[in-house]
């Protein structure tokens, strides 16, 4: 009984982490690029996300290869014990980081300033809610497309290791295009990406899961490419810069932050289970999942619509 509860304890410290991490990095990388420039340097700390999963999936899956049957009793451990090595990368890159012009000017100015949680969420709440909400709909992808997909279609029939080979290859793709979306923000806007990739989402959902659950590497590969690595790139690229020009360099940190964070939590954890139980409660019905995709991704384009366009504006 110990064991799950101690996991979940550390997943949650994790999730903290992660939350104050993201929001640090795409500041600094928004804060110190040039306005024309915005997007695209924001959209390297996102990458991280799909960074992660080509280098977590690759490893994973040569470690499996290595240790074969003993996989499950010990190679599972190598990754862990492996990405310590980023870790310590990472905490020298963070001590070495110096402060963004704006946020120094912020300092030196007799500017009162209240606990910044408290003034988001007296002052800034909308910007929270509309960011969450256009945030969400990239997550969602994720949910069901990488985490939700990879376990339905290896149960449909599709071979595991083959599949994850598949997950990685996506995660390349979606790499390519967030910078390329991020980079064509700063040139039209980051709403027009935004709703681009919505409206192709909502075009896609129903073939993605017939794809998805087809039960042949090909499908998932098909799916993992055009879901994973188009549609989600391109909401994943502008999305950054889109959501912390919502808010003052006061408390931009925590606005972009608690918006990106909560999506993450409501999106990309939930979703797999909501689909889960809409597929028993339909009796395995793909309609039902694909109009919940759709809806989210719906939800998420009429909160870009109603969101000012921040590629244009000054931050200060």
């Amino acid at each position: 009984m110990a064991a799950p509860l101690i996991l979940i304890c550390f997943r949650l410290i994790q999730g903290f982490a992660v939350g104050g991490e993201w929001g640090g990095a795409a500041l600094m990388a928004l804060e110190h690029a040039p306005q024309r420039k915005r997007g695209f340097a924001t959209s390297f700390a996102n990458a991280g996300g799909p960074a992660g999963a080509i280098l977590a999936t690759l490893v994973v899956s040569l470690v499996s290869a290595i240790t074969g049957e003993q996989f499950l009793v010990w190679g599972w451990r190598i990754p862990f014990l492996l990405s310590a090595v980023l870790i310590v990368i990472g905490l020298i890159i963070r001590l070495r980081v110096t402060e963004s012009p704006l946020f120094r000017r912020l300092e030196q100015s007799s500017q009162k300033r209240k606990l910044p949680l408290v003034e988001v969420l007296t002052h800034h709440w909308r910007a929270v809610v509309w960011a969450l909400l256009a945030t969400m709909s990239f997550y969602c992808c994720q949910g069901i497309v990488t985490v939700w997909g990879v376990a339905a279609s290896v149960e449909a029939g599709a071979d595991r290791t083959e599949v994850l080979n598949w997950k990685a290859i996506g995660a390349v793709v979606t790499l390519i295009i967030t910078f390329a979306s991020a980079r064509l923000s700063d040139r039209i806007g980051r709403r027009t990406v935004l709703i681009t990739g919505g409206v192709l989402g909502i075009v896609a959902v129903y073939p993605l899961l017939l794809l998805l659950t087809n039960g042949t590497v090909w499908g998932f590969a098909t799916a993992d490419i055009i879901g994973n690595g188009v549609i989600q790139g391109l909401l994943y690229g502008p999305i950054g810069a889109f959501i912390a020009e919502q808010f003052p360099t006061r408390v931009r940190y925590t606005g972009a932050s608690l918006a990106y964070q909560g999506a993450s939590t409501l999106g990309a954890g939930f979703t797999p289970m909501i689909v889960s139980g809409l597929l028993l409660v339909a009796g395995g019905s793909l309609w039902v999942v694909a109009l919940f995709w759709a809806a989210v991704l719906a939800v998420g384009i009429l909160a870009v619509a109603r969101t000012p366009e921040g590629s244009r504006r000054a931050l200060t």
